[in-house]
């Protein structure tokens, strides 16, 4: 079970590290040039950038504080006599566990940058309407 606990919050510490450097590099060059150039109205390129970027961060700081937390309760727990065979077993265990985890948090990752994104948008459409003073025009008499 130590060595389980010991690898999954390895394997889970690498994953996170690939979600929070996805959502660091998920600000591509041109992304940062749309940003640096004063427009009116929005673009939906930058806000789905920028909805990826906040997502994975998010998703990656998770795992990496449940990596931590499963780091501390082993560092925590008694130490058993080790049995190679059984290490092998937790390792490979550990690793498809993580996999599954991970791989399943790749998934909601992009539903929830997609939802951001969405959100994001509405948000932006409601900020140029209040801007420019685009609202439905009214029936004058």
């Amino acid at each position: 079970m130590r060595t389980f606990i010991q690898f999954t919050s390895l394997f889970l510490t690498l994953g996170s590290a690939g979600f929070v450097a996805r959502g660091s590099l998920a600000l591509t060059p041109k992304a940062i040039a749309q940003l640096a150039v004063p427009r009116w109205g929005y673009h939906l390129e930058v806000i789905a950038n920028l909805a990826q970027q906040r997502v994975d961060t998010a998703v990656g700081v998770f795992f990496l504080l449940i990596a931590f937390a499963l780091q501390m309760w082993g560092v925590f727990r008694t130490m058993p006599d080790s049995n190679s065979g059984a290490r092998t077993g937790a390792i490979l265990a550990a690793l498809a566990t993580c996999a599954v985890l991970l791989g399943g948090a790749w998934f909601v990752a992009n539903a929830w940058t997609i939802r951001t994104a969405r959100i994001a948008t509405t948000i932006a459409k409601e900020i140029v309407g209040e801007t420019t003073g685009d609202k439905a025009p009214s029936k004058q008499q």
